[in-house]
């Protein structure tokens, strides 16, 4: 069976994500394999989520690059946002031209969402502002990391290929 390597992960939306690994047997014709295997929810913003922060920085590695997070940039809030919970919340966002003023920071608006089941709300984002864990409240103007890679791309380079070689 697949030896499960954690079930747990403190992102919102991402719940639940599970990965494990399978030690494929060894044939007369191949070596034995481990096989990642990742479980996804099936909320689709949930997903694509989970995607973007867990498989797509994994397949990036086992193809020979880095294990790398997707980038972030530093915006400016358009409005007031809450946070709460011990989860690291991601916030679908629009990201418009900076106010002027000699600060190049870009304004964030974010994009009302109905939760991790609202794929119109993804579409419509330029990208995610993360929000730490905790209780607390960020006024307008607050400076914010955003997550701005798409996982589009990473999508569409993959293959049907369900197991990886290591």
């Amino acid at each position: 069976g697949v030896e499960q390597v954690f079930h747990h992960v403190a992102i919102k939306p991402g719940k639940p994500v599970w990965f494990g690994r399978w030690v494929a047997p060894a044939s007369s014709e191949t070596e034995r394999r481990n096989v990642l295997v990742f479980g996804l929810p099936g909320h689709p913003v949930s997903a694509l989520t989970a995607y973007q922060l867990l498989v797509a920085p994994t397949l990036g590695f086992l193809r020979g690059g880095v294990f790398a997070l997707p980038s972030t940039i530093r915006g400016r809030l358009a409005a007031g946002v809450a946070q709460r919970g011990k989860r690291t919340a991601y916030l679908p966002c629009r990201l418009l031209p900076a106010s002027g003023g000699g600060d190049a920071t870009p304004t964030v608006e974010l994009v009302p969402t109905q939760g991790s089941a609202d794929l119109l709300a993804a579409a419509r984002a330029d990208g995610w502002v993360v929000l730490p864990p905790g209780n607390y409240r960020l006024a307008a103007d607050a400076k914010v990391h955003v997550l701005v890679d798409s996982p589009a791309p990473a999508l569409a380079a993959e293959t049907s290929t369900t197991s990886v070689d290591q």
